[in-house]
């Protein structure tokens, strides 16, 4: 009798660590949609340069020093994404307000150019990344 105690037990928990859950999804969307534009579409309003400095240490800790050369203060910050928030990523996207107040009737944002910079420290290290991007719109 004992030992039937211990295989229903080990039954009970072999039951309960194989139940999950199967979630499928399917997606009726196209795969690729594709919009044709050139620059004859597009009239140019002129280019910005963004920036953000900052410290991570232990790989995890984050420390933002400035953005477009203002100190940061996280209370009081402006964040944006331009397009839908995959032009820029990373730290850069809390720079990406100062292009959008300088150009607002911009409808398209085309980053030129990124450029990262990192120093090295004992157990950290800090970071100056930035970025210049063009605003156009459309004709």
């Amino acid at each position: 009798m004992r030992d039937y105690k211990y295989l229903i037990l080990v039954f009970l928990i072999a039951t309960m660590t194989g139940c999950g859950t199967l979630t499928k999804e399917k997606n009726f969307s196209p795969n690729q949609v594709q919009l044709n534009i050139d620059l004859n579409n597009l009239d140019y309003l002129g280019e910005t340069e963004i920036e953000v400095t900052y410290r991570t240490y232990f790989g995890i800790i984050k420390v933002m020093d400035t953005v477009n050369g203002e100190i940061y203060d996280a209370t009081n910050s402006l964040v944006t994404t331009l397009g839908n928030g995959t032009i820029l990523s990373g730290n850069i996207k809390k720079a990406a307000y100062k292009a959008i107040k300088k150009y607002p009737d911009a409808t398209y944002f085309q980053p030129v150019r990124k450029i990262r910079q990192v120093n090295r420290l004992f157990l950290g290290k800090e970071v100056s990344e930035k970025a210049i991007i063009r605003a156009y719109k459309f004709k």
